[in-house]
């Protein structure tokens, strides 16, 4: 084992007895090589000359096959080698001087690493290391473990593309990282972690940070539109064990993080608290940022995340989580929400948090097959209540275009845009009712921009409310048999759909024939193409309700007007098409007039 030839010439100006500690350790010896480790900080202006002894060994073809006591050696030169690495990255940031070089090394070297992942893995951290405690000389616990496979995956974070790199270069790379998926994410303490003098604060702390690391290099990994490579996401799904378990593990853990969160006390003092927060709000944002991220790149693995309740649990945990995220516990300071800052330790961080779980509420609301069904879920969550109490707190400023930035905000308009179906308004209607009952709207006062979005919500609201409850006055098939003097209604259930329009319902063939011959045969085909071909039962149900918000727009003295003017200005034009604009931030959809082409 050597040095290269600039490595030697610098290790050449460390002091006589550290150059004769580290040439012990270059040849093998565990006890120097301990001695560097442990001493590392006061050697922090040596580093760029002691780094390269580290990595010397962990070179790939220095990696067991199995534990036995010929490779022990080998096993403990790994460990303190990984273990000074791990000192040295904690305190790159008070080098000076050698900060460049030292990040240098490490950044060039860090393929070193990542080969060693899955033989600590395997053999130190997911079953118990007891049955190794019979070699001489061995000593990795599985705390060191932790540490170990940590920093490795934390060095390849910091590279980026890195650990898509590692994935593809090494076989059974991807297959390890799969594996502590599954089962470093649900990890809990026990005894065997407790070994020497490790507390379960310190045990907890180290699981915490592996978590985020494995988190990290997950997402790395399956990020196929940076990687360029579709097959990245698909074979990473196919380890874990298909679509279900890849959902049911993230959804678990958000659910974990969440309850986390909701014991942390606050009475804390203040360095705690602020570390862990920082933990769960990492941990956090990092889990919703993988829903989005697969649910962008893999349609079916969407629809199972959306089936298996991510919709739900994400807006639980925002629930859950926003009154521990949005205590400033910054000294009063003024703060501001810049759009690309991820530090979970501030109040600006836990924000940006809690603003990735309503991204991915948002995205998953507007692109769910049954997106009506999917706006249920979430309002059930209580999602309309956490955004009006996660608006600014008064010494927080709103920053440079944040309406169109603020995923809270964005929610509030797509269910403006929603709310022109049955069953979204019902629901919307249940949530604001239940929110003025509790008083939750004060929150959202003196947050400007959130209070004009919710009176524009609760605007829409009202007015469709009231054409709703007309129209269902006026129009009864939904909910009554459509035969002719028949008002057969006890148990819609009972009631079958006529197959052309999907609209129409009948207690009996002899209602549905004798409403053909008298009226349906005439306004079948209508109804059809107004329900469309998904024959959404949503769209059928709202079709009065649709009615009733055309008749008012159509009735206003304004589109009145422009269709005179329209008319008089293309007198050949024999027909005009009205378009509405569901987006309109008004109470009710724009509209325009098309002249056909």
């Amino acid at each position: 084992m050597s040095l290269t030839a600039s490595e030697n010439i610098a290790l050449e100006t460390l002091p006589g007895p550290v150059l004769a500690s580290a040439k012990r350790a270059i040849d093998g010896s565990i006890e120097n090589l301990q001695l560097l480790s442990a001493g590392i900080g006061a050697l922090l202006h040596h580093v760029h000359a002691l780094l390269p002894i580290f990595y010397v060994h962990l070179r790939s073809s220095r990696i067991p096959n199995e534990v036995k006591l010929e490779v022990v050696r080998d096993i403990m030169l790994a460990k303190w080698s990984f273990m000074a690495i791990t000192r040295v990255s904690v305190s790159i940031g008070h080098i000076k001087d050698s900060d460049v070089e030292a990040r240098r090394i490490m950044q060039s070297k860090s393929s070193f690493l990542f080969p060693w992942l899955p033989f600590f893995y395997h053999h130190f951290l997911a079953p118990p290391s007891d049955h190794h405690g019979s070699l001489a000389g061995l000593s990795v616990t599985r705390l060191d473990a932790i540490g170990i496979i940590r920093q490795a995956l934390l060095t390849l974070g910091d590279a980026p593309g890195a650990a898509r790199r590692m994935v593809r270069s090494t076989p059974n790379a991807q297959n390890a990282v799969a594996q502590m998926w599954r089962t470093v994410i649900d990890m809990k303490y026990d005894t065997t972690f407790a070994v020497g003098v490790a507390s379960k604060k310190e045990v907890m702390f180290q699981l915490q940070t592996l978590r985020i690391a494995v988190l990290a290099v997950v997402d790395d990994c399956t990020d196929t539109s940076t990687a360029g490579d579709p097959s990245l996401l698909t074979s990473f799904v196919d380890l874990v064990g298909g679509p279900v378990p890849m959902a049911t593990t993230i959804i678990s853990y958000i659910r974990q993080v969440a309850a986390e969160g909701a014991k942390i006390e606050q009475s804390q003092p203040v360095q705690t608290l602020k570390t862990q927060l920082g933990f769960v709000s990492a941990c956090f944002e990092t889990s919703t940022r993988l829903l989005r991220s697969w649910s962008k790149q893999d349609p079916t693995l969407r629809e199972t995340l959306i089936s298996a309740g991510s919709i739900q649990v994400v807006a639980t945990a925002i629930s859950l989580l926003w009154p521990r995220f949005l205590v400033d516990i910054s000294g009063g300071q003024t703060t501001s929400l810049p759009p690309n800052c991820h530090d979970p330790y501030t109040l600006m961080g836990r924000r940006a948090a809690l603003q990735g779980g309503y991204c991915y509420v948002s995205f998953a609301m507007e692109h769910a097959d049954d997106n009506i069904s999917a706006v249920c879920e979430a309002l059930g969550a209580r999602l309309l209540h956490s955004i009006l109490q996660t608006g600014l707190l008064p010494n927080e400023d709103e920053g440079p275009d944040r309406p169109h930035k603020d995923n809270s905000l964005a929610i509030l308009r797509e269910l403006m845009q929603l709310c022109i179906f049955d069953r979204t308004l019902t629901a919307v209607a249940k949530a604001v009712e239940n929110i003025a009952s509790r008083g939750i709207e004060k929150r959202a006062e003196h947050d400007k921009e959130l209070w004009r979005h919710w009176g524009l919500l609760k605007a829409s609201v009202d007015m469709y409310t009231e054409v709703q409850t007309r129209m269902k006055e006026k129009f009864t098939f939904g909910s009554h048999c459509a035969g002719p003097d028949c008002h057969q209604y006890e148990n819609t259930a009972h009631l079958h759909r006529c197959l052309g329009c999907a609209v129409a319902r009948y207690c009996s063939k002899q209602c549905q024939r004798i409403d053909w011959r008298m009226r349906h045969q005439h306004v079948c085909k209508a109804l059809r193409l107004a329900v469309g071909p998904s024959r959404s039962p949503d769209i059928a149900r709202s079709l009065p309700l649709l009615a009733g918000i055309e008749v008012i727009i159509w009735t206003k003295e304004s589109t009145r007007q422009l269709v005179i003017n329209t008319r008089k200005a293309r007198p050949n034009c024999n027909w005009l098409v009205v378009e509405l604009d569901m987006n309109s931030q008004k109470i009710f959809p724009k509209y325009t007039l098309t002249r056909p082409s």
